[in-house]
């Protein structure tokens, strides 16, 4: 069993706390972030459940993290990874796809790109890690 790198612990975190934040949020507030945003086309209970997803995957970073060995955080890892791709691809999507509010497509694009830039530091470090 192979432990993880200080590197790779980072990055877990960071996953982590961005996970529980945005998580939190949508779990939490779905109506205050849809009010917010002006949201064009709106369901609380997919925003809820968006949110359920992205806190059931911060606590199996955290679980993953405990147990601190590479062959238990890269499962997680690479659905987590999975995971932000697809979102990317789902949120550019209803860029071109759907009726937009002003305040919309800016956020869209804000968590579009945050998604994209954390799955390509993970992938990055769990290609490091695997040397």
């Amino acid at each position: 069993m192979t432990e993880i790198s200080k590197e790779m612990k980072l990055i877990v975190i960071i996953n982590i706390i961005v996970g529980i934040i945005y998580g939190s949020l949508y779990f939490a507030v779905p109506d205050a972030i849809s009010k917010y945003l002006d949201a064009t086309d709106f369901d609380p209970h997919f925003m809820r459940l968006a949110g359920g997803t992205i806190l059931v995957l911060a606590v199996s970073m955290i679980l993953a993290l405990i147990r601190g060995e590479w062959e238990n955080v890269k499962p997680v890892l690479e659905v987590v990874m999975l995971w932000l791709i697809m979102t990317s691809i789902v949120i550019i999507i209803a860029l071109v796809a759907l009726p937009l509010s002003a305040k919309q497509i800016p956020q869209f694009w804000f968590d579009a790109i945050i998604c994209l830039i954390l799955a390509g530091v993970d992938a990055f470090f769990c290609y490091r890690e695997q040397k």
